[in-house]
């Protein structure tokens, strides 16, 4: 099955938004309620299953602090996600665990035992 533009747009929104909920430390649940939807209608757009309106996708743009024109871009040579390239990762907060972060995703390390993680290094 050969994938369109809007399939691939919808795919490559879906990581995105699941990336940034999870370094922010949000549930599905506490993101729609910042979006003003459902967990359940989260959860399809993080699996590329439904596509988002201008509303809420400017919406997830605040409630995620993401540039909105930072979920737009489809090419994957030019993918900034988890990269050093990344303005989100940029911020000088976040620093000291954008190694962790990085780790974190690649590894699928859950929410709770990334930010257990954290907690402990934020100690020290």
């Amino acid at each position: 099955m050969k994938i369109t533009s809007k399939e691939k747009f919808t795919e490559q929104l879906g990581k995105k938004v699941k990336y940034y909920r999870e370094i922010r430390g949000l549930t599905l649940e506490q993101l729609a309620n910042l979006v003003g939807c459902t967990g359940s209608y989260i959860a399809l757009i993080e699996k590329g299953k439904n596509t988002p309106n201008s509303y809420v996708l400017y919406n997830l743009s605040r409630s995620l602090n993401v540039p909105l024109l930072f979920f737009y871009g489809i090419d994957e040579d030019k993918e900034n996600i988890n990269s050093d390239k990344d303005p989100i990762l940029k911020n000088e907060d976040f620093i000291p665990f954008l190694d962790i972060a990085k780790e974190a995703y690649f590894r699928n390390v859950s929410t709770k035992e990334l930010l257990n993680a954290v907690k402990i290094l934020s100690r020290s």
